[in-house]
């Protein structure tokens, strides 16, 4: 379904972008802007976006829905990012969280109020912050039980990939 990869090298130039066109993978250098100082990667349907270690975030690729363009303008204080299919999650250093790209089903429309996120995860069609308790809120569709109804439960590990979400409670349900 992906049709490239991004990793983050220690070499000069940062990150190098991967296309699989059914021939052999090869690094290439990402032009346009300098890319220095990235630390953390996620990679979209068919866009990236990257966070440097002073807490700016960069994207590139296709931009159909605003996933490259949409990036709030003055977006700092960054500590994670998560990407996939068409829509970008940030969380900022107070806990907050920002969203931008697709918002068809309501994945970028975050809860008033929402603060005190420890982490958060991007879905195709929906966004999951986890709070430092573990508990979990979610918001999007909820088409496949992607968001559930386990937000009284506490978890210690959670993921979201495509239409899927996996969370591990602190029970080890």
């Amino acid at each position: 379904k992906y049709i490239h990869s991004c990793a983050a090298t220690s070499s000069p130039g940062g990150p190098s972008n991967h296309s699989n066109n059914n021939t052999a993978l090869q690094a290439v250098q990402i032009l346009g802007f300098e890319l220095t100082d990235i630390i953390e990667v996620a990679a979209g349907l068919n866009h990236v976006v990257a966070r440097r270690s002073g807490g700016a975030v960069v994207c590139w690729g296709a931009d159909s829905v605003g996933q490259v363009s949409g990036v709030p303008a003055g977006l700092s204080g960054v500590v994670q990012v998560s990407s996939t299919a068409n829509h970008c999650a940030a969380l900022r250093s107070g806990g907050t969280v920002v969203c931008w790209g697709d918002n068809t089903y309501g994945q970028c429309d975050i809860p008033v109020g929402l603060s005190g996120v420890s982490s958060v995860h991007a879905g195709d069609t929906f966004t999951t912050a986890v709070f430092s308790n573990g508990s979990r809120m979610s918001w999007g569709t909820n088409s496949y039980g992607e968001i559930g109804e386990t937000e009284s439960l506490e978890f210690s590990v959670v993921a979201a990939v495509g239409d899927t979400s996996l969370a591990v409670s602190n029970t080890g349900r």
